[in-house]
């Protein structure tokens, strides 16, 4: 028990530590949401960019998908929550 502890601990302190480049597609027909913090009305990719910038990523938010992606490590696409007419 105390191996997988002190190993679950190693890999929190490991991932939490390291910085990646992250791109937020924002592809959700301007849904918004009310933010947990501000309590007002923001698109929902605010809440996610908040969330990454917190731990310590670069994010970069676009309303057009670039042709090239090979410069980050993760790609979030926020679809919003109804679907386009």
């Amino acid at each position: 028990m105390g191996k997988k502890i002190i190993l679950y601990l190693f890999l929190l302190g490991t991932f939490s530590t390291y910085s990646a480049q992250v791109l937020i597609w924002d592809h959700d027909n301007d849904a918004a949401v009310s933010h947990t913090d501000s309590r007002k009305w923001v698109g929902t990719e605010k809440p996610v960019y908040d969330a990454l910038r917190r731990l310590g990523h670069d994010v970069n938010i676009v309303r057009r998908l670039p042709s090239e992606l090979h410069e980050y490590k993760v790609v979030f696409i926020t679809l919003g929550y109804l679907a386009p007419s």
